[in-house]
């Protein structure tokens, strides 16, 4: 079983990343691939010329190594991981490119979902800031009507899916209170599982 965090770049998922993990006694899918050759060059590509041809392979790219780490799970055992295939999917539909949004759920229909989802919801101003600090390469020319197109992507499914009780939703514009986001996840698993019961 494995949880996904979505969200905006520079929403704040590598930061939550590790002490959610531990306070949820969950394992992390380490994807590495800010380090890999492959994903930095196609993220280069795309943030420098815009196009479609490059932001598709960036997808295709991203989607093919998340669904490789994904089915090499042990599935006796709980994971987190940052972004899943719905993430990607998202990113396509921000640049209303639906036709590669398809193709990658359709591709990867036969990887394991989700349990469950969290969504980091910090407003693109504050994502382009953070960017900014953080000061990598790769990511030092995102406009900001970029990250505005996948704040709405992301807002849209999301809360639909806290409506269908599959997402989380978690104000990351400021500090966020870790023990009480871990409760309410813990609490959407036994809910999903059938065995939560209220004492209220």
């Amino acid at each position: 079983m494995y949880i996904a965090i979505e969200g905006n770049i520079g929403a704040g998922k590598s930061t939550i990343l590790h002490p959610l993990a531990e306070r949820l006694g969950f394992e992390i899918i380490e994807e590495g691939i800010e380090t890999d050759k492959g994903f930095q060059d196609c993220l280069a590509a795309f943030y420098k010329t815009g196009s479609k041809e490059d932001f598709d392979a960036l997808q295709h790219y991203l989607a093919t190594y998340r669904a490789n780490l994904i089915q090499q799970l042990d599935p006796n055992k709980n994971y987190i991981m940052e972004r899943s295939l719905q993430g990607a999917a998202l990113f396509c539909l921000a640049e209303n490119h639906t036709d590669t949004a398809t193709w990658t759920l359709q591709s990867f229909k036969h990887v394991p979902q989700p349990s469950h989802y969290v969504f980091l919801d910090c407003d693109a101003a504050i994502c382009a800031e953070r960017i900014n600090q953080r000061g990598r390469e790769c990511e030092s020319e995102i406009p900001l009507e970029y990250l505005e197109r996948v704040e709405r992507a992301h807002r849209d499914w999301a809360y639909m899916g806290e409506w269908a009780g599959t997402v989380t939703v978690v104000d990351s514009s400021g500090h966020i209170q870790l023990e009480e986001l871990a409760g309410r996840i813990e609490t959407a698993l036994l809910i999903k599982a059938g065995v939560y019961v209220s004492h209220v």
